[in-house]
């Protein structure tokens, strides 16, 4: 079980980079992402995936923080989890997380932290 990743992932300048987020299990998720501190998405309940992070030279030396709220919405299976994909670097980050709600729990939080550099 993990809710929080923090990674450092290698680009390449001239290459764009790509987050995909999964949830699974059939639950409802609102993504949340920053770089920086600045917000790179209006509606996080509507974000399409793969999501256009920018190329590997805007990212260089900067920070994504994303956090992902899952909500249980099914009493039979209260399971989470959350995939985390990244690529446009020389390899491909692929980080898998996952929680099983406990005592009308309803809504699990994950958040992963990316440090990117050339």
């Amino acid at each position: 079980m993990c809710l929080n990743i923090v990674e450092e992932y290698r680009v390449i300048a001239n290459k764009d980079v790509f987050l995909n987020i999964t949830s699974g299990y059939g639950q409802l998720s609102s993504v949340f992402l920053t770089i920086d501190g600045v917000k790179k998405v209006e509606d996080p309940g509507n974000v399409e995936m793969p999501f256009k992070l920018g190329t590997g030279s805007d990212l260089n030396g900067k920070k994504l923080s994303c956090t992902v709220g899952v909500a249980c919405l099914r009493d039979s299976n209260m399971k989470t989890s959350v995939i985390y994909e990244l690529e446009g670097g020389p390899d491909r980050l692929e980080k898998t997380c996952e929680k099983t709600a406990e005592g009308g729990e309803r809504l699990i939080t994950y958040t992963a932290t990316i440090y990117f550099e050339v």
